[in-house]
């Protein structure tokens, strides 16, 4: 259907490109790794005011040809509306694979900016593709993701959160946002990680109305310690949110803890569980260095099987 914006296809030197127009980009989802197999082609341009010849897309597409004598473009018609050129650049990137929601929010703004409509058909297959709710897309929503706090880019991974996760940062102060930054600076959030956090807080601040100021306060100890890798830092964290979150949580895991010794395991074989009790079941596992051993923990296995300790741990664990 966009087809019929290309009016002409040419070859020019792509020196005579002018690339110092950055209206056209988008953000990526990862840094752009652009192989000659992998280029759109031809590379989309328009002709400004001044007769030049614009990039409309991503400088890495430009930059992987410019050593060339002659390169393959499609020139926009020049009376095209600049919404209806917005559109085909989100087209272009769902095309390579490469629109995520904060590109997808980039380019919907300048396209309503432009005098784009929310109910252009092709805008909303763009949306379904890209699985984004469009018709939850407010203007607040659009402001909040495409003009981020400094500090939560930092905190997370901006360019690949999903819908929800924007979503649910939306839903928060700025001040809130702003601790919630703090506290979590350095662990690079994103996905399942940032919601089950953020989400874990907010609980608490509705439902036992401890702020979010007294969580940074109490816990800003723990991503602090600057030994600790980022992804231990977040599940100590997590578990101590989700801690206070679940009160009796503690005293489930002191009573698996009394049980498990109470089996009198030897050290080369392990039993652990998921610390916020949300997976069901005992995890298992041990160490061999000869095919002996290996014996010797099934029958320790077999034991303990029977003992009422393991009945009493499946049960907390259910």
């Amino acid at each position: 259907m966009l087809e019929t914006t290309i009016f002409n296809y040419t070859t020019i030197p792509p020196l005579s490109i002018s690339c110092k127009d950055t209206y056209w980009e988008l953000p990526s989802k990862d840094e752009i790794n652009v192989t000659n197999a992998a280029l759109p082609l031809p590379l989309l341009t328009l002709r400004n005011q001044q007769n030049e010849y614009v990039l409309v897309g991503d400088i890495q597409h430009w930059e992987a040809q410019k050593d060339k004598p002659l390169i393959s473009v499609a020139i926009l018609k020049e009376d095209l509306p600049r919404h209806e050129v917005w559109l085909y650049r989100l087209a272009q990137r769902q095309n390579e694979n490469n629109l995520n929601v904060f590109a997808f929010a980039v380019g919907l703004h300048k396209y309503l900016e432009a005098g784009g409509a929310l109910t252009n058909p092709i805008l909303q297959q763009i949306a379904i593709n890209a699985s984004i709710p469009i018709q939850k897309i407010t203007p607040t929503f659009l402001s909040f993701v495409i003009n981020p706090l400094e500090e939560l880019k930092q905190a997370c991974v901006w360019n690949q959160l999903g819908f929800k996760e924007f979503s649910l940062l939306a839903s928060c102060s700025q001040e809130d946002l702003l601790i919630f930054s703090k506290l979590t600076t350095g662990l690079q959030l994103k996905g399942n990680k940032l919601l089950q956090l953020l989400q874990a807080m907010i609980d608490l601040q509705k439902g036992y109305n401890i702020s979010f100021q007294e969580l940074e306060t109490q816990l800003a100890f723990i991503t602090k310690q600057e030994q600790l890798a980022p992804s231990v830092k977040y599940k100590t964290l997590r578990n101590a949110i989700v801690k206070k979150r679940y009160p009796c949580l503690e005293k489930h895991l002191q009573t698996l803890e009394k049980l498990k010794q109470a089996l009198h395991l030897p050290p080369q074989l392990q039993c652990n569980w998921d610390s916020t009790l949300e997976e069901e079941g005992l995890h298992f596992s041990f160490t061999i260095t000869k095919d002996s051993q290996l014996q010797d923990h099934s029958q320790t296995l077999a034991s303990i099987a029977k003992k009422q300790e393991i009945q009493q741990m499946l049960s907390l664990l259910k």
